[in-house]
Parts: C-alpha cells; structure tokens; sequence
C-alpha cells in the first residue's frame, strides 16, 4: 500500500464529502444533523407533499 501524498488525501476527503451527502442511509453514519433538520422542516411547512 502507497502512502499518499497531501493532495491525494485532499482529493479522497472531497470525494468522501460527496458520497456522505448523497447517501441518505449514511448520513447518520457521517453525523449530519443538519441535513436531516433541513428534511423536518421541509416536511413541517409543505405537509401535503409529504403524503
């Protein structure tokens, strides 16, 4: 296994980032309350869209 340089790990923390965001089922995983916060009130001021 190589060891990677400064930027390769900057590179695989962005790419980290990005999976996190757009895994759903992850991102309690990854600690990303905010996300769901967003998701709640969404829910609370549009009650109809959600079902």
């Amino acid at each position: 296994m190589e060891r990677a340089d400064p930027s390769q790990k900057a590179v695989r923390a962005k790419s980290a980032k990005f999976s996190e965001r757009f895994t759903p089922k992850n991102r309690t995983k990854f600690n990303m309350p905010d996300r769901k916060n967003d998701r709640v009130q969404t829910a609370q001021i549009f009650p109809t869209s959600a079902g």
